[in-house]
């Protein structure tokens, strides 16, 4: 099996370069160039033409040839896609792609806030387990467009559905500031956010694609940067603008604030490649879950974020508990989302010298040792060095999460791959914080952080497997 690093070159130029036409008639002067290709001698070639022609003009004689106008010659070489690897509009790309993922998974990725707040709040008759389900929908449902909307993006349809999804989240999100009750919030927060946000982010990593091969992980992982940074600035805006305005005027501040960056993003991305009308990739497929490798990569999802989803989901309130202020505890949420885009910055470069899989299972063994002795941090400069550590570790997992994906496989089941791999991580992600809150509730915080650090071991395990069958060895560059 061939390694990760060399498929992509293939899959690329076998993917871009156009078929060969149907065996037909030749003439002369298109055999004497053919044969000028492969001999590479234009002397030989003269006398070859010499005799091409004799030969054409004798078989003339006996066979008629049937016109063929619509038919053209052979190419003399093959027309390969050249990637830009840069430039203005390239880069515009990805930063229409950060605007993205700041205003989604960005605002997402503060629901720790939420949590602790809706706690002691709106849903404080509930236990958290109940209120972490609103946060776990909106992360599962996020990745329904995941599995549909390849097939639609390769037909053409990109820019009305991520329009429509864009105006919708901020429709959504204006609408939780009239919530009031569990299922209003599961309803606007956890459904219909989710949604958009798998609509919004979707198309955006494949098309980045479209623009990088060499710098495809850096350029990925800048995009990935808006995540961090929207998770660092919501937290910060709900710990500043609760207690001066109320619930309602800081959801619809953030609703302002999710428009604009929507707006940059809709005006920045555009896609390079023209759609694959002719050969869509399938509406919805398994194929790719028979590639063993790519099986244990979303077995190993499912079980990392069973356990990095119960730290994200429960710093802020289990902070709390403990007697840390709430005010204090809001900005664990904003620490831990914004060193996190440090740990995806240093992944982009790091991962070009050691391969994406080995500084993934490196920065996951930290994780997993920052998570279990996260119960023992009981003061406020321990809190934030956890938070610290777990950002920076976790970050640079989940900024190389999709790159291989997107090299694993053939291209046409690229969305397809995408979905599957979202669909692993919704499982984990959707599961993972209600069970670790029954533990919580049930045995205690230092349980729970022994529960997590075990799933993500068994996570390592299985990228370690997965090493082997691209490699033959369970450590090497990939």
């Amino acid at each position: 099996m061939e390694p990760i690093s060399t498929l992509t070159f293939h899959w690329h130029n076998s993917y871009m370069q156009q078929p060969n036409p149907k065996s037909s008639p030749k003439s002369a002067e298109t055999i004497y160039s053919d044969s000028i290709l492969v001999e590479g001698s234009t002397d030989a070639g003269h006398d070859a033409k010499q005799k091409v022609e004799e030969t054409l003009n004798d078989n003339a004689c006996h066979t008629t040839i049937p016109s063929a106008p619509h038919e053209k010659s052979m190419p003399t070489g093959s027309t390969t896609d050249i990637v830009p690897e840069g430039g203005l509009r390239a880069w515009l790309v990805v930063l229409g792609g950060a605007c993205c993922h700041f205003a989604t998974y960005g605002y997402g990725g503060t629901w720790g806030v939420f949590q602790a707040y809706y706690q002691h709040t709106f849903l404080e008759e509930m236990s958290p387990s109940a209120i972490s389900w609103i946060g776990s929908i909106q992360h599962a449902t996020a990745v329904i467009p995941y599995l549909i909307l390849g097939h639609f993006f390769d037909k053409g349809y990109f820019h009305s559905t991520f329009i429509a999804a864009s105006v919708l989240l901020v429709v959504a999100t204006m609408l939780v500031a009239e919530c009031t009750s569990y299922w209003q919030f599961m309803l606007c927060q956890g459904i219909i956010t989710g949604l958009c946000v798998g609509i919004i982010c979707t198309p955006v990593s494949p098309i980045i694609t479209q623009w990088f091969r060499e710098k495809r992980a850096l350029a990925l992982s800048l995009s990935a940067l808006g995540t961090a940074l929207g998770g660092t600035m919501f937290p910060i805006v709900a710990r500043q603008l609760l207690p001066l305005v109320g619930f309602q005027w800081t959801i619809r501040v953030m609703g302002v604030i999710i428009s604009i960056t929507l707006l940059l993003g809709n005006l920045t991305i555009r896609r390079r490649l023209p759609p694959a009308e002719d050969t869509p990739s399938p509406l919805i497929t398994f194929a790719p879950l028979k590639h063993r490798a790519f099986l244990a990569y979303c077995s190993a999802s499912i079980c990392l974020y069973f356990g990095i989803r119960a730290f994200t989901t429960y710093v802020a309130s289990a902070a709390v508990s403990k007697g840390i202020p709430e005010d204090f505890a809001f900005y664990l949420v904003s620490i831990t989302n914004g060193i996190s885009g440090v740990g995806k910055i240093s992944a982009g470069f790091l991962s070009l010298r050691t391969g994406i899989l080995n500084y993934m299972i490196a920065t996951l063994i930290a994780t997993t040792i920052v998570i279990i002795g996260w119960p023992t941090a009981a003061t406020q400069p321990a809190l934030i060095a956890i938070a610290v550590l777990f950002g920076f570790t976790s970050g640079g997992y989940s900024a190389l999460t999709y790159p291989p994906v997107i090299e694993l496989g053939d291209p046409k089941h690229l969305f397809g791959r995408l979905g599957l791999l979202s669909l692993s991580i919704a499982i984990g992600g959707l599961s993972g914080p209600p069970i670790a809150g029954e533990i919580h509730k049930i045995a205690g915080l230092q349980v729970m952080g022994f529960y997590a650090g075990g799933w993500i071991l068994l996570g390592v395990g299985l990228l370690l497997f997965m090493t082997y069958s691209l490699l033959g060895k369970v450590w090497g560059k990939v």
